[in-house]
């Protein structure tokens, strides 16, 4: 009975650990490294997807209206994943994370969320609300709302922002409608009045008011001299091990290229060319 029980939870372990798996999407079709066929749109690769899996959306500009309600994990590759939509909201989300996209919509709010995390994500220059909070426990981390036609971050529930940061809107930086926003280590700057950086019932931990000081190369990345550089969370540490910085570079899930934390000795060769040895992490 004793070894019929252990085959049996390991045949359930088994069929649990192989059943997550990563689901590309991909304009241009093909397959990926496992032969398994690549989708052509996010709505087809979300709705493949089951519960834990990983829907990866490869670098392109995708116009569709995307509604995630599970428990998955959509990851673009960064600010040159770009997604828009010509008819209402970009992204519906209510359950699962979503990480390394930008949004830029064209008639309704970037994003719709409740019930989710949202990581390391910009939403820019959409005609309503860059990110809308409708229900609760939603959680956002180093997002960036920018030049958004309303607000940056408006809530209708209650909410946490985490190192986020909110530049030059036409209205609200951070507003709450209702309910509670709770601001921890974000910044708010440049929107249309001073006052209204930060607006409604909202509890605020070392947020700032200050130019986040953008690189002019639109990467968002922020000057050494910002007063967002090592300003977030302090429970919260960046790839290279010191306290995280606000925005969209900062923080553990930070969409970096390989990261050097150790350099180690480099080797100049005959030809002039040099020879490195060295450490890092990899954020993407």
């Amino acid at each position: 009975m004793k070894n019929t029980l252990i085959i049996y939870l390991f045949i359930v372990l088994s069929i649990q650990i192989t059943q997550a798996r990563i689901r590309y999407v991909d304009k241009n079709g093909g397959t990926d490294q496992f032969g398994h066929q690549k989708y052509q749109t996010i709505h087809a690769g979300i709705d493949a997807a089951i519960e834990g899996d990983t829907v990866r959306i490869l670098p392109s500009i995708y116009n569709e209206s995307i509604t995630i309600g599970k428990n998955i994990v959509v990851q673009g590759g960064g600010l040159s994943t770009i997604l828009t939509n010509d008819n209402g909201t970009v992204v519906s989300i209510t359950s699962g994370k979503l990480m390394w996209v930008l949004v830029s919509g064209s008639t309704g709010n970037g994003i719709d969320a409740s019930n989710c995390i949202i990581s390391d994500c910009i939403i820019s220059k959409c005609p309503l609300v860059g990110i809308s909070i409708n229900g609760p426990n939603c959680k956002i981390f180093n997002s960036i709302s920018i030049g958004n036609s309303f607000d940056g971050f408006s809530g209708n529930a209650n909410t946490s922002l985490i190192n986020c940061i909110a530049v030059s809107n036409r209205r609200y930086g951070f507003v709450a409608w209702s309910n509670t926003m709770n601001c921890k280590n974000c910044d708010s700057y440049g929107q249309l009045y001073d006052t209204w950086n930060y607006w409604g019932n909202i509890t605020k931990i070392d947020c700032l008011a200050e130019d986040p000081g953008f690189s002019s190369d639109g990467q968002y990345r922020i000057s050494l001299q910002s007063k967002c550089k090592d300003s977030g969370d302090p429970t919260i540490f960046d790839l290279d091990g010191t306290r995280s910085d606000m925005g969209y570079y900062g923080g553990p899930d930070a969409p970096l290229l390989p990261y050097v934390t150790t350099p180690q000795n480099f080797i100049l060769n005959p030809d002039g060319s040099m020879q490195f040895n060295l450490t890092g992490k990899v954020g993407y």
